[in-house]
């Protein structure tokens, strides 16, 4: 599913259960970097991206669009950083061609605003 910016200029996130590709960036497949975000977990368990921060260097991983062409990249690095220092120009910051970048909470949880304190960010190239 597309998301966008909210009024408060964060990035909207997907619907439990849902991947959501950054729709004012280039698709997965386009030269530059896709972004794509969903949830670690909810209150009743796992989400899409429970396992992002096991992803390993070199794992692949795949994307098919709505057309059904399936996108390879292959996983170059991970970072946790807190919320307030997510590195935005590493993320958005130019490419030698197609690139992804998924994203997901992590770190400590915070009960008193049920929100994770940090994001987890994994960056990957074309195949």
């Amino acid at each position: 599913m597309k998301v966008g910016l909210k009024a408060n200029g964060d990035m909207e996130t997907p619907s439990f259960g849902r991947a959501g590709w950054y729709s004012k960036g280039p698709k997965p497949g386009e030269d530059g970097p896709a972004v794509v975000i969903a949830h670690v977990d909810s209150k009743t368990g796992p989400d899409v991206f429970a396992k992002l921060k096991q992803v390993k260097k070199g794992a692949k991983i795949q994307i098919t669009d709505k057309a059904g062409v399936t996108y390879e990249f292959v996983a170059q690095r991970s970072q946790q950083t807190a919320k307030t220092a997510l590195p935005a120009k590493q993320i958005w910051g130019k490419t030698d061609g197609p690139a992804l970048r998924l994203i997901t909470c992590g770190g400590a949880f915070d009960k008193a605003s049920g929100h994770y304190l940090s994001n987890v960010v994994l960056w990957a190239d074309e195949a």
